[in-house]
């Protein structure tokens, strides 16, 4: 007992690397995935030129990921992962650290074990996108707030200041976030002092270099606002996505409908967490200490960001896609790790219930090893398609899914909509001269189709998280494929399968 006390987080760590590591393969890339990694196809200067002129988020991860990824292959889907991964790890540090001055040993323990452990770091962590690094930031900033009110420290000033900027110029819901944190922090010191005091002096320095720093990205952010197409916002969240998501988000994978046995154990040990956080949340209204009141802070930062995006979803277009619910797990993880390092007669209930859920979602994420999807679609396009084939595709995901895993055909974009996107530029840049050359080889149409009769052969792609969508595959003649090139919008496909 006293080896597995002193060397507890070498022990966790070691564990949690064995599992991260045995997932990173396992899962295929989905759409989101092989654009961060399509951007590094362009010099610096053009990618951030399609940052701002064609995406929808801030440029940092982008960069960061890009200089991860320096003398690696593009279709090195695991090392993209691995660099999300490197987030998570970086999450639960946090743990020993600032949890641990802010709450004891025990809490900081217990948030380790959380953040590498729930359900959402295992999606998070094999994930190349931005979500996982946006979740350090905003956690890291919002515990340093907590030191500040308590502390003043110049040095947690400091980390305060850089991890928020670093969140804005991650994801913009980590810009709203800190923003929240910024202005319960504000409250807070007004409530603490009722006074003037020198800290007030650090506050709106502090906040006034964020402000500017992140002044000329804001100016940005409106432009992309205004360009960034309708349909490209997310879905409208509901409760069930913030359950699924926050709690169980691998429902797809398990195919959760009461059926069968692992699902339901996933599901009611989800369930059993979720109202075990209610329960101990309505505690702390209570508010009885400085740990208790801190940690009301961090549930009133998460509460009052989830408002203002919902405000802003009703009133101008969804911004809080489901994935998005992620950012609001941090409260809940630092009320759960407060309330079983305070209340030992719960620890055992809770642990029945984490590894139960622990488990199964690495059973849903690992269970993706043995999907046949990707090598299904190499192998269907290999042994259909000739070598020497041009494949023209309509739609930005099956193009992105095509070119990622069978790299070697020639491809030609022309999408259904009106619309630039990085695929006509990266694709299209010889396009003329294809087109001279395309009656010297096989033609096929790869993409969207709503006559699924007319398609020869249908194949799948992920669109997200193992959500497989279909790529009509057909051949074409050299007439029918000069129609639907010269066609400026929303082509419709006459061709006829014999």
């Amino acid at each position: 007992m006293h080896f597995i006390n002193k060397y507890k987080y070498v022990l966790l760590f070691g564990f949690a690397a064995l599992i991260y590591l045995s997932l990173m393969e396992g899962v295929n890339a989905w759409t989101d995935e092989i654009f961060s990694l399509q951007l590094f196809a362009y010099s610096w200067k053009e990618m951030f030129h399609l940052i701002i002129t064609e995406d929808g988020h801030p440029p940092l991860f982008y960069t960061l990921l890009r200089v991860w990824m320096s003398g690696a292959d593009f279709h090195n889907m695991a090392w993209a992962r691995l660099f999300s991964c490197f987030w998570i790890f970086a999450l639960a540090l946090l743990g020993p650290f600032p949890v641990k001055r802010l709450w004891g040993a025990k809490v900081g323990f217990w948030f380790c074990a959380l953040a590498l452990f729930m359900p959402a770091s295992f999606y998070l962590g094999t994930e190349a996108r931005m979500y996982a690094m946006a979740l350090f930031f905003i956690t890291a900033s919002s515990l340093y707030a907590c030191l500040i009110l308590r502390e003043n420290k110049k040095s947690d000033w400091v980390l305060f200041f850089i991890y928020a900027l670093a969140g804005m110029y991650t994801h913009y819901l980590a810009t709203l976030y800190i923003g929240m944190i910024y202005f319960v922090l504000f409250c807070a010191l007004i409530f603490k002092y009722k006074s003037y005091n020198p800290i007030f002096i650090r506050y709106f320095v502090t906040a006034f270099f964020t402000a500017l720093l992140f002044a000329p990205w804001f100016l940005i952010f409106l432009g992309q606002a205004n360009h960034v197409y309708d349909d490209w916002y997310p879905i409208m969240a509901t409760t069930y996505h913030f359950f699924i998501h926050a709690i169980v988000p691998f429902e797809n994978l398990f195919g959760i409908n009461g059926v069968y046995f692992f699902p339901m154990v996933a599901f009611c040990s989800g369930l059993m967490l979720f109202l075990f956080f209610l329960f101990l949340s309505t505690t702390l209204f209570q508010a009885k200490n400085t740990h208790q009141k801190e940690l009301l802070c961090q549930l009133l930062i998460a509460v009052l960001t989830f408002s203002v995006a919902l405000v802003l979803t009703f009133l101008i277009r969804p911004i809080l896609a489901p994935r998005y619910f992620y950012f609001f797990l941090i409260p809940i993880y630092f009320i759960i790790a407060y309330m079983l390092s305070s209340e030992k007669r719960l620890v055992p209930i809770f642990i029945v219930a984490f590894i139960s859920l622990g488990c199964m979602s690495y059973y849903a994420r690992a269970r993706a090893l043995f999907d046949p999807m990707r090598f299904y679609l190499q192998n269907q396009i290999r042994t259909t398609v000739p070598k020497d084939a041009t494949l023209i595709c309509n739609s930005i995901a099956s193009c992105f899914n095509l070119i990622f895993y069978v790299p070697e055909y020639k491809y030609l974009f022309h999408p259904e909509k009106e619309e630039l996107y990085i695929l006509r530029d990266l694709l299209n840049q010889d396009k003329q001269n294809r087109l001279d050359n395309l009656s010297n080889h096989s033609i096929y149409f790869a993409g969207d189709q709503k006559d699924k009769d007319k398609c020869s052969t249908m194949l799948l792609y992920d669109t997200y998280c193992n959500h497989n969508a279909p790529i009509c595959l057909m051949s074409l003649s050299v007439e029918e494929a000069y129609e639907i090139i010269n066609t400026p919008t929303k082509a419709q496909f006459n061709h006829e399968t014999k």
